[in-house]
């Protein structure tokens, strides 16, 4: 099992030693596995920065720079995670680019999206591409009400909660044409499995505690502070409330917690999602890329 830690900001880098004391701010009883996660956390070799979701929290070069000299300091890998992106956002992000290729020609970059994928493999060859999170469908809808009940009801039904995007043949075998040697994926929050990927060619990481439900280009939060003509704009430059602003979102129909941070909604592991999840990754040597930093308690 590999740990790998997300950070959005290079001042977290002190709360690295700290994994399984901050997991538990999300989980009211101690989960199996704990003990073990504790041992395996001061051991982590790799950092993920960047972003999936949202191309305003893609660092800045200065930010890259100091978040690779703590790696370079500490002898730990980077992955960069990038969002859906323009044109304009490929632009932006070119020197971030310049810049690993030149520290680290074969700098692990994570991809949300076709357009940066053939961009990266025409300018950037040596980059290690992996397939991101948005890439993955599967069904997430919190208001279903028993998942064991439906997955009985038919086959159909048991693929549906159990199977992503990242589970079908002809996806890996596009995706292995495209030279991506590593998939990104969530725990379904109705599913009895990480999936099959495993058995496959390719590498496999595994987000906790959170899943992501769904994202868009608007974000709710950020128009807060924005006139009500204005509201629900792409605004010209994001003041980034989502750096210390996180929702719980409730409905009497919902089956497990959802937070929104920024323009996403995420869903909190159960703490048996969570011990089989880490009982897993022990044997299928899977990385685990602990997310939890990004988000506060306090919704």
């Amino acid at each position: 099992m590999e740990i790998a830690l997300h950070l959005r900001n290079p001042d977290n880098k002190g709360d690295l030693p700290k994994v399984s004391n901050h997991l538990m701010d999300f989980y009211d009883q101690a989960f199996v596995g704990k003990e073990d996660l504790e041992k395996k956390s001061h051991s982590f070799n790799r950092v993920y920065v960047g972003d999936e979701f949202c191309s305003n929290r893609i660092p800045s070069l200065a930010e890259m720079k100091h978040f690779f000299s703590f790696a370079e300091e500490k002898n730990l890998n980077i992955t960069l995670l990038t969002p859906v992106l323009t044109d304009e956002g490929i632009a932006k992000c070119s020197p971030l680019f310049e810049y690993l290729e030149k520290k680290h020609p074969e700098t692990e970059v994570v991809v949300n999206d076709l357009g940066v994928l053939f961009y990266l493999k025409r300018n950037y060859p040596l980059f290690r591409l992996s397939a991101g999170r948005l890439f993955n469908k599967g069904f997430k809808d919190p208001r279903l009400s028993s998942n064991e009940k439906s997955s009985s009801i038919s086959q159909e039904a048991d693929e549906l909660l159990n199977y992503s995007t990242f589970d079908h043949p002809d996806f890996q075998e596009k995706m292995a044409e495209l030279s991506v040697t590593r998939l990104e994926r969530d725990l379904l929050p109705y599913g009895n499995d990480v999936g099959e990927i495993t058995g496959s060619d390719f590498k496999t990481s595994v987000y906790f505690p959170f899943g992501y439900v769904t994202s868009g280009r608007v974000c709710w939060t950020a128009s807060f502070k924005q006139k009500i003509g204005e509201r629900f704009v792409i605004p010209v430059k994001c003041p980034r409330p989502c750096n210390g602003m996180t929702l719980e979102l409730k409905h009497k129909n919902f089956s497990f917690p959802l937070i929104q941070n920024g323009n996403t909604i995420f869903y909190l592991y159960t703490s048996s999602m969570l011990s089989y999840l880490l009982k897993r990754a022990d044997h299928e040597n899977l990385r685990l890329v602990y997310q939890g930093f990004i988000f506060g308690k306090e919704c």
